[in-house]
């Protein structure tokens, strides 16, 4: 399957990259476009399509704000270390949607790897969990 990256420049200078991934949802596909900077830290989060009916719950600021910062280091922590688990604070903003939440983070985590596959030389495969 081809992946389309975009540069993100500020005049002719690198400041990071944008690129989306499609996840099966509960209701269909979803489409998530990740905005990171050059190490892969999110720096903006948003839904391209998600066909939920509480998709205003996940689309809401207060909820896709909470990404921003974390990078495929703390995907992989949130395995291997329950207790300083960036991840955890995270909760699913809908009452009846919780498979449309783990699509969520799983299309997140699956468009941080393949950055991290193709543009970062596997930076964060150090970090993957022992035990996977």
């Amino acid at each position: 399957m081809p992946y389309a990256y975009y540069t993100v420049l500020r005049g002719k200078e690198k400041i990071g990259y944008v690129h989306g991934v499609n996840q099966k949802g509960m209701f269909g596909g979803i489409q998530i476009i990740l905005a990171t900077d050059l190490d892969g830290k999110i720096l903006s989060f948003y839904y391209q399509k998600l066909s939920s009916p509480e998709s205003k719950l996940f689309k809401k600021k207060e909820f896709t704000n909470k990404f921003q910062g974390l990078t495929l280091e703390d995907f992989y922590n949130s395995v291997s270390d329950k207790k300083n688990n960036p991840l955890a604070d995270i909760q699913n903003p809908s009452k009846n949607s919780l498979d449309d939440f783990k699509a969520t983070l799983r299309g997140i985590k699956k468009n941080l790897i393949l950055l991290d596959e193709f543009y970062l030389n596997n930076k964060y495969d150090s970090f993957l969990p022992k035990n996977q």
